[in-house]
């Protein structure tokens, strides 16, 4: 369990060809393989963004409410 999280830029971008929303958060991880902080970047379909967006108010009420 992270003690102090580091807050990293993040970038939201869109593609229409490839129907998606693509959020990126810079130096994200540390890579053992290469030894540096790489990006992450998590890639939703469309077809899942009113769940998406459900699963995570109700999260965030669930962790106001606690």
């Amino acid at each position: 369990m992270t003690l102090i999280r580091q807050q990293n830029p993040i970038d939201v971008t869109f593609s229409k060809e490839e129907a998606c929303i693509v959020i990126t958060e810079e130096k994200a991880y540390f890579n053992e393989q290469n030894g540096n902080l790489d990006d992450i970047h998590v890639t939703i379909d469309i077809a899942h963004i009113d769940t998406l967006i459900d699963a995570l108010e109700r999260a965030k009420k669930s962790i106001i409410e606690d």
